[in-house]
């Protein structure tokens, strides 16, 4: 029921769309993100027992298309990659050298408004549809197909040549909502720095 609703809602947001793209300021781009991230199971706060996670930093990147709805308001559409790889510490007895790494892969469709404010600044925020085809690779942390969110701030740098630079610290959370019955569900949380690139037309 949830994925049918959310896919009825993308659908009618790109033909929304249409009648925008004749309008000048629309924009596309690429996007990249460098962020530490960790599984979170925000339904099992509290609970003892579960393992500890390292990581060296991971990373997205993707593609993104701007449809400007009002004069301060853009509708954000992408998909992007996300990669990750994270060091398992059992917490029962880390003196124990049992550690394995595990890799955090999956694609997701991210949804946002964009707000702008003065002086080319903006708040951004929306969702995160992911879907985890790589769950093989990390036994331990659980699939990451669902819904999740994203928020952020940022500033924006005219290049010249119809191009704009995006700078933005964002937060992603990913499958708090899980489109699959899971027990204790982990949603993989990152906190990083955005670097974007758009031509606007």
């Amino acid at each position: 029921m949830i994925k049918h609703f959310i896919l009825i809602f993308f659908i009618f947001t790109l033909l929304h769309g249409v009648p925008l793209a004749g309008q000048k300021k629309n924009s596309f781009g690429i996007c990249s993100t460098i962020a530490t991230g960790v599984p979170v199971s925000y339904s099992n706060i509290g609970a003892k027992g579960g393992p500890d996670y390292k990581n060296t930093g991971g990373f997205s990147l993707g593609i993104k298309y701007l449809l400007k709805l009002t004069t301060n308001i853009d509708l954000e559409i992408g998909l992007s990659y996300m990669y990750n790889k994270l060091t398992i510490v059992p917490i029962y007895d880390p003196a124990i050298n049992n550690q394995s790494i595990e890799t955090i892969a999956f694609i997701f469709f991210p949804l946002k408004l964009i707000y702008n404010l003065k002086n080319n600044f903006f708040v951004k925020g929306g969702i995160n549809i992911s879907i985890d085809n790589f769950e093989e690779k990390h036994t331990t942390i659980k699939k990451q197909t669902g819904l999740g969110f994203n928020f952020g701030f940022g500033k924006k740098f005219n290049l010249g040549n119809n191009f704009v630079l995006n700078l933005s610290p964002q937060l992603r959370i990913f499958n708090i909502i899980p489109f699959e019955h899971i027990t204790f569900n982990d949603s993989y949380t990152d906190l990083g720095f955005s670097i974007g690139i758009n031509y606007v037309y």
